[in-house]
């Protein structure tokens, strides 16, 4: 095996052995949105958000009676800048688990009018978060 495969599987292997463990119920894993912004913009993407992980097979947004939740949390107002007709959004996000630590940090952006798209991102990251290949 070429020395550069095999310095590549040991930091992929290390990098893996680094995340953490998360215990969550089987598919479908009951998640919570939570968004703290209070302006138009984040709302708008905090519905997306909503709808997008609605219709995964992989979450489930009815988190009544369950033990362990995974929550997605937009923690501030997005951040907006407009570019000739169109505004870009940019957004952060923190994936945890109900009553732990926050398992990832992310942030990216979007046109306006292109939210599905900003929603996509957050899920793909979520499923990486959590150990979901994609």
């Amino acid at each position: 095996m070429p020395l550069i495969t095999l310095t590549a599987l040991l930091f992929l292997g290390l990098q893996m052995a680094d995340k953490p463990k998360v215990d969550l119920p089987a598919k479908p894993v009951p998640v919570a949105i939570l968004c703290n912004g209070d302006d138009g913009a984040t709302a708008r993407l905090c519905d997306q958000v909503k709808r997008t992980f609605s219709k995964s097979p992989d979450f489930t947004t009815q988190v009544a009676h369950q033990a362990r939740i995974l929550i997605v949390r937009i923690p501030t107002n997005v951040q907006w800048k407009k570019d000739g007709h169109r505004a870009k959004l940019n957004y952060s996000v923190e994936i945890s688990i109900k009553d732990g630590e926050v398992l990832h940090s992310t942030a990216g952006s979007c046109w306006e009018n292109e939210l599905n798209v900003c929603a996509a991102n957050i899920m793909a990251d979520t499923r990486t978060a959590i150990g979901f290949s994609p």
